[in-house]
């Protein structure tokens, strides 16, 4: 039993790592407006390359709603 709970642990330590490094949106709606723009996510490579695929309603900004699909997808 303690391995087998070692091993999970082992396992989700680089999850949480890239979960940690995931920078939040509020942090990345540099002008506050409750959507991230392709301008202001450029500084996040994963999230640049990922950004016309998570943009499901296609208006070219990011919603939160949006953006948390990025979230789920990762845990």
């Amino acid at each position: 039993m303690n391995k087998l709970l070692l091993s999970i642990i082992a396992l989700s330590i680089p999850a949480m790592a890239a979960y940690a490094e995931q920078p939040l949106f509020d942090q990345l709606d540099a002008d506050n407006n409750g959507s991230l723009s392709k301008s202001e996510v450029k500084t996040n490579p994963k999230l640049t390359a990922l950004f016309d695929k998570l943009d499901t309603d296609l208006d070219g900004q990011l919603s939160l709603a949006e953006y948390s699909v990025l979230n789920k997808k990762q845990s």
